[in-house]
C-alpha cells in the first residue's frame, strides 16, 4: 500500500516537471530574446555551475549540514527557488540575471540533496524503487505537458513580456510542488547518521563522470545551438 509519504513526493515531481520545463526549460531562449549572444550565455551558464560546484563541495565536507532543520531547510529553499524565477524575466542586465539564475541553481543544488535524503533515508528498499520509477514518471509527464504549453504560449503571445507571462505561470505552478512537501513529516531524519564513507567508490566515480560529461554535452549543444536557430536562421522564439 502507498503511503503518504510516497504520495507526496510524487506530486512534488509532477508539479516540479512542468515549473521546470516552463523556466529553467526556457531559459536559454529567453536570453537570446534579450539581445545575449553564446558569449553571454556560457557566461551565466559557467557561473552557475561554478557556484552549484562550490555548493556540492560544501556539502561533502559539512554533511551534518543535511541533518539539522531538515523540514525548514527544504521547504526554504524549494520556495525561494520558485520565487527568484519572478525576478528573472524583469530585467535584462547580464550580471543580474546570471546571479539570479546561480542563486536558482545554488537552491536547486540543495532541494536535490534534500530530497534524496528524504527518500533514502525515511523508505526502506522496495518503497525507494517504487517511489524513485513513479517520481521519474510523474516528472517527464509533466515535463511534456509544460514544453508543451511552454511552446504554445511563445507562439502565440505576441507582448514583449511574454516572457513574463510564461516564468511567472511556471513558478505558481512550482508553488504548488512546494506545497506537497510542506505536508512531508521529516523529523525522523533530524540528527540522522552520516555515514563515514562508500563501497566501491570507483563505480560512483565512473557514474560520475558519465554524467558530467553527457551534462556537458548537451549544455553546450543548446547553448550554441539556440542563438544559432534565433539570430542567424531568424527562427521565432
Amino acid at each position: 500500500m502507498t503511503s503518504k509519504l510516497e504520495w507526496l513526493l510524487v506530486a512534488e515531481s509532477l508539479f516540479a516537471g512542468a515549473y521546470i520545463a516552463l523556466t529553467r526549460g526556457l531559459f536559454l531562449i529567453f536570453l537570446v530574446a534579450v539581445g545575449q549572444d553564446v558569449k553571454g550565455i556560457s557566461f551565466v551558464i559557467l557561473l552557475s555551475s561554478l557556484l552549484s560546484a562550490i555548493i556540492g563541495l560544501m556539502l561533502y565536507k559539512q554533511p551534518n549540514f543535511l541533518v539539522r532543520k531538515v523540514k525548514q531547510k527544504l521547504c526554504i529553499t524549494h520556495f525561494l527557488e520558485r520565487v527568484t524565477w519572478f525576478f528573472i524575466p524583469l530585467t535584462s542586465n547580464l550580471l543580474i540575471v546570471s546571479l539570479l539564475y546561480s542563486l536558482c541553481i545554488i537552491f536547486s543544488s540543495f532541494i536535490s540533496t534534500f530530497l534524496t535524503f528524504t527518500i533514502y533515508g525515511l523508505l526502506p528498499e522496495e518503497s525507494i524503487k517504487k517511489v524513485t520509477s513513479r517520481r521519474t514518471a510523474a516528472g517527464n509527464i509533466s515535463s511534456i505537458i509544460g514544453f508543451a504549453l511552454g511552446t504554445f504560449l511563445l507562439a502565440f503571445l505576441q507582448t514583449n513580456g511574454k516572457f513574463i507571462y510564461i516564468f511567472y505561470l511556471g513558478a505558481l505552478i512550482g508553488i504548488l510542488s512546494t506545497i506537497s512537501v510542506l505536508f512531508i513529516d521529516l523529523s525522523r531524519l533530524e540528527g540522522a547518521k552520516i555515514p563515514a564513507g562508500v563501497k566501491e567508490p570507483e563505480k560512483i566515480f565512473s557514474t560520475s563522470m558519465f554524467f558530467v560529461i553527457f551534462l556537458f554535452a548537451g549544455n553546450l549543444l543548446a547553448i550554441v545551438w539556440t542563438p544559432f536557430l534565433i539570430v542567424k536562421l531568424n527562427s521565432p522564439e
